[in-house]
């Protein structure tokens, strides 16, 4: 989607989670849903439509989008599970006092006892998956139809078993 955002074929991608930054999307849409009320704990809260552009967020933060991948590593991805104690505020602090993973590996950074460690070549197989992605160019014109709501209802309903109540509903809002 980062990709289709690239070339004009999209304005945004709309996400849940922010690898859409890391493959270099310049514009995300978080909470972008017919529901927007998630249940944490023993209350509901109002989730409000979230719009990040990834050019004022590097710049905002003092990062290249290269450092925002080695944060996403720290942190973790769906390609690599992170450390151990590491969240956003920690990975932030890291990258930027250290420049780079490299940095913070050499300079056998601990996260409580434990000194960080990534293997070398791991760093570099992720930072190649979000930086230089094998991604086909050459796909089919993207073309707007009018919504096919039946053919929806049949997807969500008999092939992946979603309540028909609750499709209904949503397609009516």
């Amino acid at each position: 989607s980062a990709f289709l955002v690239e070339k004009g074929d999209a304005w945004a991608c709309a996400s849940q989670d922010y690898d859409t930054l890391l493959f270099g999307g310049e514009r995300l849409i978080r909470n972008f849903a017919v529901s927007r009320s998630k249940k944490l704990k023993n209350t509901t809260v109002t989730l409000d439509i979230e719009y990040i552009s990834l050019s004022k967020f590097l710049e905002n933060l003092h990062i290249t989008r290269e450092q925002l991948v080695e944060m996403g590593i720290l942190i973790g991805t769906d390609f690599y599970p992170g450390i151990k104690g590491i969240g956003q505020h920690k990975a932030l602090e890291l990258i930027r006092k250290h420049g780079s993973l490299d940095n913070i590996i050499n300079n056998k950074v601990k996260v409580g006892n434990i000194a960080i460690q990534v293997d070398r070549s791991t760093i570099e197989q992720i930072k190649e998956i979000f930086l230089y992605p094998n991604i086909k160019k050459d796909y089919p014109k993207i073309t707007w139809q009018k919504s096919k709501y039946e053919k929806v209802e049949e997807l969500l309903i008999e092939q992946h078993n979603f309540s028909r109540q609750r499709v209904e509903n949503a397609i009516e809002r």
